[in-house]
């Protein structure tokens, strides 16, 4: 995943899975590891809050992290969810300008290679708005567990 600011594109993040993240302030000419805080090197996305540039969202396969502090490193925090693998996430606009952002967070039960076809992921789709910590309250959730064999 490549995450470049909206408002700069001169800073750049890229997640490397099974290697951490790295940082660019100058358009990719120069690399910072900025990994610290996150134990498992497994990344998947990051990305800020759509009204808060200074709030940065990390999906990994063991965590979900969030980082008021980007410049200093980005797992700060970890968010308690019923479930422990975290694949993909995306905001959704506000309909109307008085509104917070939505965050649509897809996750499940461990990681893809322990996924059996008797055991299913248990997959999940949760949603929360971004713009205040949660302090550690579980990440609600929108949909119902979807189980496939």
């Amino acid at each position: 995943n490549i995450f470049i600011r909206p408002d700069n594109a001169s800073i750049i993040y890229l997640c490397i899975e099974h290697g951490g993240i790295v940082r660019s302030f100058d358009r990719g000419k120069i690399w910072e590891d900025v990994s610290k805080g996150i134990d498992y090197l497994d990344i998947h996305v990051i990305a800020n809050s759509p009204r808060r540039m200074d709030r940065y969202y990390v999906a990994t396969a063991t965590g979900f992290f969030t980082s008021d502090k980007p410049r200093a490193r980005l797992g700060t925090r970890r968010e308690r969810s019923t479930r422990n693998y975290f694949h993909d996430f995306l905001f959704l606009p506000a309909v109307k300008s008085d509104e917070k952002p939505t965050m649509i967070l897809a996750t499940a039960d461990q990681s893809p290679g322990s996924w059996r076809r008797e055991i299913v992921a248990r997959a999940q789709l949760c949603s929360k708005a971004p713009t205040a910590p949660n302090h550690g309250r579980e990440l609600p959730t929108v949909l119902p567990t979807i189980s496939t064999p």
